[in-house]
């Protein structure tokens, strides 16, 4: 399930987050091998990209952390796109 969630950042600040992906059941996804993009872009279908995000996982545990250093953007309504990149 996809799901919306307004976050907010400071401007010149490092920004990280973790998110758990679940399946239908709740149950944690295996995220094992699996790579992630992630950037900010003004909507999901922009070309923009305002910045981008490194990625890492726990594996098996479901969780995703996204990481940005000094972000020096004004980001007003945003969206952060994450899409799967391998084994997905």
């Amino acid at each position: 399930m996809a799901s919306i969630s307004n976050l907010f950042v400071d401007q010149g600040s490092d920004f990280n987050i973790t998110v758990s992906l679940t399946d239908a059941t709740d149950s944690a996804l295996n995220l094992a091998g699996t790579s992630f993009l992630a950037q900010v872009r003004k909507s999901h279908g922009s070309n923009t990209v305002k910045a981008t995000f490194t990625t890492s996982n726990d594996g098996v545990g479901g969780n995703l952390t996204l990481n940005h250093r000094c972000t020096n953007l004004c980001i007003r309504k945003w969206t952060i796109c994450v899409r799967c990149r391998s084994n997905c």
